[in-house]
């Protein structure tokens, strides 16, 4: 298949599964989050770039952590994710 029409078909994907991502995974990864968030000991003041945020479960926690002198920033492929986030 070709990258682009690969790129088009996952964004495609994810914007239509926007509705459903958090009710259906926030709770199953909620495990995998903490943990990820626990190895990476953010401090106040850290900057933060999340790839893949989806509708930011982690990159928002990720914020309140490195809190206001710190920054976060999260990239999706998906638009309707990020306007989620």
């Amino acid at each position: 298949m070709q990258p682009k029409l690969q790129q088009r078909i996952q964004r495609y994907g994810w914007d239509k599964a926007v509705d459903a991502y958090e009710p259906a995974w926030k709770q199953p990864l909620q495990p995998a989050h903490m943990r990820l968030l626990q190895m990476s000991a953010l401090q106040p003041g850290e900057r933060v770039l999340d790839v893949a945020c989806g509708t930011g479960l982690v990159t928002l926690q990720a914020a309140a952590q490195v809190g206001t002198t710190g920054s976060v920033v999260g990239t999706d492929i998906a638009d309707k994710m990020l306007s989620r986030a």
